[in-house]
């Protein structure tokens, strides 16, 4: 994961392995608890060293969450189970105070197909997140 940093915007880059590129659909298709739990600690686990490096945030704000896919891409809202285990393991982590809208004013997603000619210099799929303060 590649952190940086900014007064009123925080940036959280994952690299997405092919195994836990996982859409909301399966889910909905009753995926194993075990399996769900696995896809979660793999999140948790991810952002838990780069979080402790970083302030605490307590104050409102917008997630944005830009999926870039080198292939197969999953859409907008099938995107949203890997959003969410992200967004509790900012607040596991104590990155976020707590998931509520007391704290989370705005969540957007977007995906997109990453251009064919730079497909070659990108090894993962990844996510850039983008933690911006809710004025």
């Amino acid at each position: 994961m590649t952190v940086l940093i900014k007064e009123k915007i925080a940036v959280l880059v994952y690299n997405i392995p092919k195994q836990y590129k996982v859409s909301t659909n399966k889910i909905y298709a009753w995926m194993h608890w075990r399996q769900r739990k696995k896809i979660a600690d793999y999140y948790h686990n991810i952002s838990r060293d780069d979080c402790i490096e970083l302030w605490h945030i307590d104050w409102k704000v917008d997630l944005d969450f830009k999926y870039y896919w080198r292939s197969r891409y999953l859409d907008s809202s099938n995107t949203s189970f890997i959003s969410k285990t992200i967004e509790d393991s900012l607040v596991k982590n104590k990155l976020l105070t707590d998931d509520s809208n007391s704290y989370i004013w705005k969540v957007t997603y977007e995906s997109i197909l990453i251009d064919p000619k730079e497909r070659k210099k990108q090894e993962w799929d990844y996510l850039r997140l983008t933690i911006n303060r809710h004025d």
